[in-house]
């Protein structure tokens, strides 16, 4: 007999099995069951999108988080009360209560930055998450976690069904704040030896995305120096200068015959960036005059002070 008989005997033994192991007035729960299993209401909670979508660390006092608490099925009885809480970092041990004793659904809710470090206790960080949810009571007087530790929560059941929403979360990250990228920064590196360390230098905001720099330091040897414009990536925070920008009329110590010079700095995150939280400037830039290209590749770390 070969393989695929014996894998049709096996299966069709299995059905008989099946078959014979089952009633004919059995139901998917036992009659006498179903006086045991307390109904909890299906409670779903869902971002606002008029609101802040994450919390900006370069601008906290501009979060206000927006979201709404209703019954996922339309029209079914709602539970005497919930609690909108709060998990911080995806930690069922790290939960405090928002608001304690809401009865009217939907109802809208609304959350500030200060809010949120004043429930936790402690300033909200770079990677923070925090997650808005709702403990649900029942008519019988229990109380269903939505973030319960070593439990199934209260969203077990619609969790996966079309259109439900257990929690919402915010997220703390470093979005591009062109108000960052102006005024004055301290030279902490620059490889092409033009600034010096702990010099200052002037940034100038050009648009929502640019912002420009001038080599006119006392140690810089651009004659004429003319305002290089930067470009940012708002969305990986990458730095470039494209294709090349012409920095002033020559190098004071280059032969005439050299020419303007330029600066090239191509978009690569991990070489130019900036960093909003940190306030700081890295860029790595190719150096070029008229008569050819200078080889290397330079970089510059300046700090806003």
């Amino acid at each position: 007999m070969n393989m695929k008989n014996n894998r049709i005997i096996l299966i069709l033994l299995a059905g008989i099995l099946a078959f014979t192991g089952c009633k004919k007035d059995d139901s998917p729960i036992r009659e006498e069951y179903w006086s045991q299993i307390e109904p909890v209401p299906a409670v779903m909670v869902k971002i606002d999108n008029s609101g802040s979508q994450a919390i900006d660390l370069t601008n906290l006092p501009g979060f206000l988080g927006k979201f709404n608490v209703s019954m996922y099925f339309a029209g079914a009885k709602t539970p005497p009360k919930v609690d909108i809480v709060v998990r911080k970092n995806g930690s069922n041990s790290n939960v405090k209560i928002f608001q304690a004793n809401v009865t009217t659904f939907p109802s809208s809710f609304t959350v500030t930055a200060a809010q949120i470090a004043t429930l936790f206790g402690t300033p909200i960080v770079l990677g923070d998450t925090y997650d808005f949810g709702a403990d649900v009571y029942t008519d019988g007087g229990s109380k269903y976690e939505t973030f319960p530790i070593g439990s199934i929560g209260s969203a077990s059941g619609p969790v996966n069904q079309p259109g439900y929403s257990q929690f919402v979360r915010y997220g703390a990250i470093c979005a591009y704040n062109p108000a960052v990228f102006q005024g004055t920064y301290t030279v902490i590196q620059d490889d092409w030896d033009e600034f010096q360390p702990g010099q200052t230098v002037t940034v100038s905001q050009v648009s929502a995305t640019q912002f420009s720099i001038t080599w006119n330091c006392a140690t810089c040897t651009v004659v004429n120096p003319i305002p290089v414009v930067f470009t940012v990536n708002t969305g990986n925070l990458a730095l470039f200068v494209d294709p090349k920008a012409q920095m002033g009329d020559s190098y004071g110590w280059a032969p005439a015959n050299y020419g303007r010079p330029y600066i090239t700095v191509v978009q690569n995150v991990t070489q130019s960036f900036v960093e909003p939280c940190a306030q700081r400037i890295t860029f790595t830039g190719a150096y070029s005059v008229d008569l050819g290209s200078f080889s290397g590749a330079f970089k510059t770390v300046l700090q806003k002070i």
